[in-house]
């Protein structure tokens, strides 16, 4: 198993959910922190750096991870906008979670996970 090319493809399959096209996917950024495993990613210069070993370190079947990374993303994109962790942010993780949940819905990973109904589009 090859954690780096299974969480990369993660990410990228994300990318297209939050409907950014490849010219963007340098936005998601992957770094080796073992050392704080529990650093889930931080943002800089309106880059997201998303940590391998909090990956590594947390084993989930597929479609709970692609939930978890979404989540951690979304609250990633909200600090290219505000930096704190107040309300403002809060109100963004929220907006930002709700644009993109249908598009979540339809990764197949997803699908399975949450046996969604043949009917849900």
């Amino acid at each position: 198993r090859d954690d780096l090319a299974d969480f990369a493809y993660i990410i990228h399959h994300l990318s297209q959910v939050f409907d950014l096209g490849n010219a963007d996917n340098s936005l998601f950024n992957i770094f080796w922190h073992p050392d704080d495993p529990h650093l889930m990613g931080f943002n800089r210069n309106r880059l997201i750096f998303l940590n391998l070993a909090h990956y590594v370190s947390k084993p989930v079947p597929l479609g709970a991870a692609y939930i978890e990374w979404y989540y951690i993303i979304v609250h990633e994109m909200a600090h290219n906008i505000t930096p704190f962790h107040d309300e403002h942010h809060e109100l963004l993780v929220a907006a930002l979670s709700s644009r993109y949940l249908p598009r979540l819905h339809k990764v197949p990973e997803i699908f399975d996970t949450l046996e969604c109904g043949a009917g849900f589009s």
